[in-house]
């Protein structure tokens, strides 16, 4: 039999990310839609800083310093891309993805202008809302009125002035993801954004983020979307790495349940010391009695009182008092005793959702492709990196925390490697011109369980010679560029 060690293990993790109602109210995560497996450390931290004391004094020590106001906490999670299969559905990490991009598309209707066939290599829609942004590359449902099977078709490429009412989809591929497709259509038809796609915004949502770290949770209220870093290779599952920043961090560690809880005091008691393991605002329940239905119970700290609990202990009083089965089933001591963890009494610990769902599965980085400028291109790999600072505001006189966060000028890169075949010698001629194109990533192999990233202009920069040998490569440099505004990149579920 192995020592038992109170040291945490790093490959016990769980992260959750959870969407805000208010921004800095911190929101507690759903089992179902919250959770992301972390591919690699989650990471969450922030902490203060201090000023050293000026005044001269005869000695060397330094006698005194300041800490000042809580600077914004730094968080990163790595994850796979999780798709579910077939289904335009949500991915994992689908509030991740909306705090990155800032929105999520809306799903109004349009008409067809005319019938259409199969073979049409243009589809006509009018009847856009002036403000109903598309995506350029996606999959429409169209719907017929004359009693024929819907179809779903998926566009590569859209024609759309800006704010117009009429549109042409072009790239088309019918009958896609199996859906039934019909020469003619007799009727006109309705068509409606099928794609689940997160759309760019002037202003991120803001997501609470916790990660638990086996016997330690901790929580993050406030939390933008900064830089999100892409991988684009051949090699394991397409791997997104999320960080950012936040406004303000809760913790819950493990203690000893003393003395019992009742409903009518709505606290309880853990050993001298130990209320210094917990933060006000984490939530808590006692892992040793929580069989079956209390499985979901879990309560918020509302305030902690050192020494101020029966027997000298430290006091915990919840933010909601324990009422009925919430009482019998998760705060008893089953052996009475004031006994922790392998002592025979109740375990208290950080409490987050214990039996998540897992979301979609892992898509294969080998299942990439990259078109540049709408041409299929063979490419060694490359990460893509999008950065959407934020100023926090933590400057002004009288915060303890910051309480808001400004959006910065974002930038998105990559740098694209290459063997320097004969034909890549242009890309010096289009990076000494400044030439544009569009470049498209997908990744996935099963239509409906796709996700596309697309930038419609991108400028490309003088590539660089390197030498891997025996081969020699191409780095090419490219910054994506908007049209309108918030239209630099398009990230979808087809």
């Amino acid at each position: 039999m192995g020592c038992l060690t109170e040291i945490g293990l790093s490959r016990k993790q769980r992260t959750f990310v959870a969407l805000e109602t208010t921004c800095g109210t911190l929101k507690f995560p759903s089992a179902t839609v919250d959770y992301v497996i972390p591919a690699g450390d989650a990471v969450m931290n922030q902490n203060p800083t201090f000023v050293d004391s000026e005044e001269k004094k005869n000695t060397l020590d330094l006698t005194d310093r300041f800490q000042n106001a809580m600077p914004a906490g730094e968080w990163s999670i790595p994850m796979y891309l999780r798709i579910p299969d077939k289904s335009f559905a949500t991915p994992q990490g689908d509030a991740l993805f909306r705090a990155w991009q800032g929105d999520l598309g809306s799903m109004a209707t349009f008409t067809l202008s005319f019938n259409y066939a199969t073979a049409d290599a243009l589809l006509h829609a009018s009847g856009l809302d002036a403000d109903h942004y598309l995506p350029g590359v996606g999959v429409i449902l169209v719907e017929s009125n004359a009693g024929a099977s819907d179809s779903y078709i998926h566009y590569g490429v859209l024609y759309r002035a800006e704010n117009s009412a009429t549109c042409s989809f072009g790239d088309l591929s019918y009958d896609y993801a199996g859906s039934h497709t019909r020469a003619t259509a007799d009727q006109p038809n309705t068509i409606t954004p099928a794609s689940r796609f997160y759309r760019l915004d002037v202003d991120s949502p803001s997501v609470s983020i916790w990660i638990e770290t086996d016997h330690f949770v901790q929580g993050l209220a406030g939390a933008s979307v900064n830089n999100v870093v892409l991988g684009v290779n051949n090699e394991g599952a397409v791997t997104l790495t999320f960080s950012g920043q936040g406004m303000e961090m809760v913790w819950a560690g493990e203690a000893a349940l003393a003395t019992l809880a009742t409903a009518a005091v709505g606290y309880i008691t853990v050993p001298s010391g130990h209320g210094k393991r917990f933060s006000v605002g984490a939530y808590i329940y006692n892992q040793t009695t929580t069989p079956g239905t209390a499985a979901s119970i879990g309560f918020e700290i509302g305030s902690i009182t050192m020494g101020g609990g029966d027997g000298g202990g430290d006091l915990i009083t919840f933010a909601t008092p324990l009422s009925g089965d919430n009482h019998n089933f998760a705060w008893e001591v089953p052996d009475g005793g004031w006994l922790g963890p392998g002592g025979g009494g109740s375990t208290i610990r950080g409490y987050l959702p214990l039996n998540p769902t897992t979301i979609g599965t892992p898509i294969e980085s080998r299942l990439s492709d990259i078109e540049l400028d709408d041409v299929a291109a063979k490419l060694k790999g490359g990460d893509v990196t999008f950065s959407f600072p934020k100023k926090y505001i933590d400057d002004e006189v009288g915060l303890d925390y910051p309480e808001d966060f400004i959006e910065d000028r974002r930038s998105i890169t990559s740098t694209l490697s290459v063997y320097f075949r004969k034909d890549n010698a242009k890309y010096f001629t289009d990076g000494y011109n400044g030439e544009e194109c569009p470049v498209l990533f997908k990744f996935g192999d099963t239509e409906g369980s796709y996700l596309e990233v697309y930038m419609k202009r991108c400028a490309l920069e003088v590539p660089t010679v390197t030498f891997a040998a025996p081969a020699v490569e191409l780095s090419i440099p490219l910054t994506a560029l908007g049209t309108y505004g918030e239209d630099s990149v398009d990230v979808v579920l087809t």
